[in-house]
């Protein structure tokens, strides 16, 4: 009876060895693939987060873009018989439109803000009309531009022909918009410019 009872003893012990080494061994294999596999896991998954960026990026300045060309083309005078374009630089632009269709003529603002591209929107209001700057909506086009010292607008006179600075705001006829954006890539920041050029088609010579 004793010695039955050691061999089916010494049996259970090797069976249970066995199974602990089996379990090594797994562990292993599983530790061998995870060290193989996770850095191509790690990298699928920043392509996707850069593509994502990437399309991100291109929808904002797709929309931002279209706005702007919305905006721009049907430019008339202000409410008040003002010039319909106020300010023409560089990095920002302003102009009188009616977007609404509400016979007021909305003050639109681009401008860069905080490293940010931005819009403002004005409506006049009292009487007699007036475009109080304290009422003025803003809203981010844009949420990270790429060197903001940049040009964002150009300008065109009627002989398509690039204005110059000091320039005569009366001589516009058509403005270029640049949108330099950035985004990281594996190759480091990967840098795009999204552009669009519109003409006015309420400007006219003889104004």
């Amino acid at each position: 009876m004793h010695l039955k009872y050691m061999t089916v003893n010494y049996f259970e012990h090797k069976k249970k060895g066995m199974m602990l080494l089996e379990i090594l061994v797994v562990v292993g294999i599983f530790v061998v693939i995870s060290s193989s596999v996770w850095p191509l896991m790690a990298n699928i998954f920043s392509q996707g987060t850069m593509l994502r960026n990437s399309l991100a990026a291109n929808d904002e300045a797709r929309i931002a873009i279209k706005k702007f060309i919305q905006e721009a083309r049907i430019m008339s005078p202000s409410s008040l018989g003002a010039y319909p374009v106020l300010l023409a630089s560089s990095t920002a632009f302003t102009f009188y439109s009616d977007v609404d269709n509400d016979n007021l003529k909305e003050r639109y603002r681009y401008f860069i803000e905080g490293g940010s591209f931005k819009k403002g929107v004005t409506k006049p209001s009292g009487t007699p009309l007036v475009y109080n700057s304290a009422a003025e909506i803003k809203s981010i086009i844009i949420t990270h531009l790429y060197a903001t010292s940049s040009t964002l607008f150009n300008y065109f006179d009627s002989n398509n022909t690039q204005m110059a600075y000091p320039m005569n705001a009366t001589a516009i006829r058509s403005v270029e918009l640049l949108l330099p954006i950035a985004f990281p890539s594996q190759q480091g920041l990967r840098l795009i410019t999204f552009s669009s050029r519109v003409t006015m088609r309420t400007l006219k010579d003889n104004y």
